[in-house]
């Protein structure tokens, strides 16, 4: 495992940058690394979760698309396309955008009225925290 020294428990509610962990993988898994986004996606851009869920109506699929509603710092927050899903088990899971790169680690998620939205550790700060800084901008 790679020691990411930035994290730790104590985070102010509402910051979720320090749940994070990161583990080497061997060479020969390069092939199905997905590349870091350099930038946060912004507010309107579409974003997929890249997961198998249990239960809604994309069961059986590993993309379910969803619109960014907040990007910040330590933040990225969007809402799902299919409101049905169930998001039991997706923590830890990549979230990318359109080219293919991941923009965030999926953390969970949960109903707000018919919304069905999702919360993950933004790139930039998981970018930080990989090269040392914690994170910051």
């Amino acid at each position: 495992m790679l020691v990411l020294p930035a994290t730790a428990h104590g985070a102010p509610p509402g910051d979720n940058s320090k749940d994070l962990a990161a583990f080497i993988a061997p060479e020969s898994a390069a092939s199905r690394v997905l590349p870091l986004a350099t930038q946060n996606p912004k507010v309107g851009d579409d974003v997929w979760l890249v997961a198998e869920v249990r239960g809604g109506r994309s069961v059986g699929t590993h993309l379910h698309r969803a619109r960014v509603v907040e990007s910040k710092r330590t933040t990225l927050a969007y809402t799902f396309e299919d409101p049905t899903l169930e998001l039991r088990a997706t923590s830890g899971a990549p979230v990318v955008n359109a080219k293919g790169e991941v923009v965030g680690v999926n953390l969970g998620g949960g109903h707000q009225g018919d919304s069905l939205y999702g919360v993950a550790h933004p790139v930039q700060s998981v970018r930080a925290h990989l090269e040392g800084r914690g994170s910051a901008p």
